[in-house]
């Protein structure tokens, strides 16, 4: 059984991932601007789930999520940064600040929330993280350049880090789900 954080799991893959990892017998903690499709599942696992209001471009917001669920759960094993945006629309008619916006959540909320766990497994020597990332991140597509952008940093911030911290027990994953609603 294992220890288990997951950022945007609300909705879509980050509420179906939890679901299954509940359903097998872990403990998730998640950390999402909404909690409303959550509720059922915390009546469900009232043990196993913790849901913590707290949103990734917030450094204060993720400390406090993990510092608490730390005192819950004891240790953090994997975490998985899933939160992100997407917009739609063609560069030309794309703001800076879309740019800005879509990497504070996708790719800088991914750092804060592993420069928040690696601590913690770091003294445990044991520790994974994933980020969530997409092919679209290697191969781009048309009219998601902000989102793409992002993904490919995650793909590079995982290669580096998990070279960084391979001495440690802590490695850094990127994972690929299929296309999703």
């Amino acid at each position: 059984m294992a220890n288990i954080v997951i950022t945007g799991a609300n909705e879509g893959i980050g509420y179906y991932l939890t679901e299954k990892l509940l359903a097998d017998g872990h403990h998730v903690a998640v950390l999402d601007l909404r909690m409303e499709n959550l509720r059922p599942l915390e009546c469900d696992f009232p043990d196993r789930l913790l849901c913590f209001p707290a949103d990734v471009r917030s450094e204060a917001a993720m400390e406090e999520a993990v510092e608490k669920i730390l005192e819950r759960f004891g240790t953090v094993d994997i975490a998985v940064h899933n939160a992100c945006l997407c917009p739609f629309q063609k560069e030309e008619e794309t703001d800076l600040s879309v740019y800005q916006q879509v990497f504070d959540v996708n790719y800088y909320g991914a750092l804060r929330l592993a420069k928040k766990v690696l601590p913690h497994m770091r003294a445990q020597r044991r520790g994974k993280i994933l980020f969530t990332s997409s092919g679209v991140g290697v191969t781009g597509f048309v009219g998601i350049a902000p989102y793409a952008s992002t993904k490919g940093a995650l793909e590079a911030l995982a290669k580096c880090l998990n070279l960084e911290y391979s001495g440690d027990g802590v490695t850094f994953r990127v994972i690929h789900p299929p296309l999703t609603r």
